[in-house]
C-alpha cells in the first residue's frame, strides 16, 4: 500500500510552483492528517525554497510529539508558522473516546508542549459532538488558562452519504445551546485567550443560540462578537477564490461541506451575524 510518495510530490511541486508564480505567499497542510504523509518534510522544504512565508499546518499533531520529527519539521518551514489542532474532550479519556485511539490525547498535549517550547503559533479548534457537549466550558477554561487561543464548531459532513460519520455525531443546533447555556451559567463565562467573546459556535444558528442565552439571562456580549468578516459555516471558506485548491488543479471540484440557504435570512436581525445557511443534512 502506498499513501502517493513520489508521484504525489511531484504533482504537489508543480501545483506549489505554480501558485508561487501568481504571487501567493502562504500555504495551508490540511486533510486528515497530513503530517502522516511520507513526503511532508520534502514538500515543506520546496514550498520554503520557492519563497512562501507563511505556513498553517490543520493536524492532530500527534507526529510532532516526537522532538527529533518537530525540530525537523520546523527547520523545514517558512518563518511565520501556526498550527490549528483540534481537541475533543478535557480528558484523555473524552478525546481518545472521540477520535478512537487511545493514547491520542496525551500524544497531542506533548506535541503541544513541544511546540509551545519552541514558540509556535498555535490555535485549537472544538469540535462540539455527544461525547464531549458535556465539558465544553471546561475544556475551553482550560486551554484558555494555558494563553491558547480556542474556537469552538460544530462538526460538518464531508459527504451526503448516510454513511458519513457525521451523522453519528451531529447534534441538534438547540440542544447544543441549552448545554452551553447551563454550563456558563452554573460556573460562569470565562475570558479565553483575552476573548471574552468566546462563546459563539461556529456553524450554530445564531438564533438558537440567543434565544436559549438570553432564556437563562446570559448577555450576547458574552457570544456575539460583529465583525466586518461574514460570519461562515466552518469549512466554507475553502470557497473563498483567495484559496488555490489541489483539487483544482487535479480536475476535482472544491471541497466545502453542503449547505442550504435559510429561508429567513432575508428578514432575519441576525442576517449580518449568521451564514445564512444550514448545513444540508
Amino acid at each position: 500500500e502506498t499513501d502517493g510518495g513520489d508521484a504525489l510530490t511531484a504533482r504537489l511541486r508543480a501545483d506549489l510552483t505554480s501558485a508561487r508564480v501568481r504571487g501567493i505567499r502562504h500555504v495551508r497542510l490540511n486533510g486528515y492528517d497530513p503530517l502522516t504523509w511520507s513526503g511532508v518534510l520534502d514538500i515543506v522544504r520546496y514550498a520554503t525554497a520557492l519563497g512562501y512565508r507563511r505556513m498553517e499546518v490543520f493536524s492532530p499533531a500527534t507526529r510532532v510529539a516526537d522532538p527529533d520529527f518537530c525540530d525537523e519539521l520546523l527547520s523545514a518551514m517558512p518563518p511565520e508558522r501556526r498550527f490549528v489542532i483540534p481537541i475533543y474532550g478535557a480528558t484523555s479519556k473524552t478525546h481518545d473516546e472521540v477520535v478512537g485511539r487511545p493514547g491520542a490525547h496525551a500524544l497531542m498535549r506533548q506535541a503541544v508542549a513541544n511546540l509551545t517550547a519552541r514558540g509556535v503559533e498555535l490555535q485549537f479548534q472544538v469540535v462540539v459532538t455527544p461525547q464531549n457537549l458535556a465539558e465544553i466550558r471546561a475544556l475551553c477554561a482550560q486551554l484558555g488558562a494555558e494563553g491558547h487561543f480556542v474556537s469552538l464548531h460544530l462538526p460538518y459532513p464531508t459527504t451526503e452519504a448516510k454513511s458519513d460519520r457525521y451523522f453519528d455525531v451531529a447534534l441538534a443546533h438547540q440542544a447544543i445551546a441549552e448545554a452551553l447555556a447551563d454550563q456558563l451559567v452554573a460556573d460562569g463565562p470565562v475570558e479565553v485567550a483575552g476573548r471574552a467573546r468566546a462563546w459563539r459556535v461556529g456553524g450554530l444558528s445564531p438564533c438558537v443560540q440567543l434565544r436559549a442565552f438570553r432564556e437563562r439571562g446570559l448577555e450576547p456580549e458574552i457570544w456575539l462578537d460583529p465583525s466586518d468578516e461574514p460570519a461562515k459555516i466552518t469549512g466554507t471558506e475553502y470557497r473563498d477564490e483567495r484559496f488555490l485548491h489541489r483539487s483544482e488543479a487535479a480536475g476535482q471540484g472544491i471541497f466545502a461541506p453542503p449547505t442550504v440557504a435559510c429561508a429567513w435570512a432575508g428578514e432575519c436581525s441576525l442576517a449580518s451575524e449568521c451564514p445564512k445557511e444550514h448545513l444540508r443534512a
